[in-house]
């Protein structure tokens, strides 16, 4: 039950931080978007350009490591054995994660020589039938 009970709180934890990272990059994206349209209408004066550019490189270095850490998470679920400091290939790593976690999946079950079960709802009351039949 504590097992039960930790696993419970802590995907709950996870699932609200996602949530607010998601909404912090979200954030960050359209500030930068704002900062660099300022910068280009170029109608500030040199102080407050450099103080823009500032503003700038720091929400960019802020968005970067948000996806640094994402990468980084996908690095892991994905379970290779191999990565090269530097690399950010993440699309590289999420497609490994979701052909790992497809691997995983039962997708149909074969419950005579013609009969297939594709549906989740059908493949569980197998598997129970199955298993209350041993």
């Amino acid at each position: 039950m504590i097992k039960l009970k930790v696993r419970e709180k802590s995907l709950l934890y996870s699932k609200i931080k996602k949530k607010q990272t998601k909404q912090r990059q979200a954030a960050l994206e359209q500030t930068i978007a704002r900062l660099e349209k300022e910068i280009d209408h170029r109608k500030n004066t040199d102080l407050q350009n450099l103080q823009l550019e500032e503003q700038l490189s720091e929400k960019k270095g802020e968005l970067e490591r948000i996806i640094e850490t994402r990468t980084k998470g996908a690095i892991l679920r994905s379970k290779t054995r191999w990565h090269d400091e530097g690399e950010k290939n993440t699309k590289y790593f999420l497609n490994l994660e979701k052909r790992h976690y497809n691997q995983g999946i039962i997708s149909q079950i074969k419950v005579n020589e013609n009969n297939f079960v594709t549906s989740d709802k059908e493949i569980l009351t197998e598997c129970v039938s199955f298993c209350k039949n041993l």
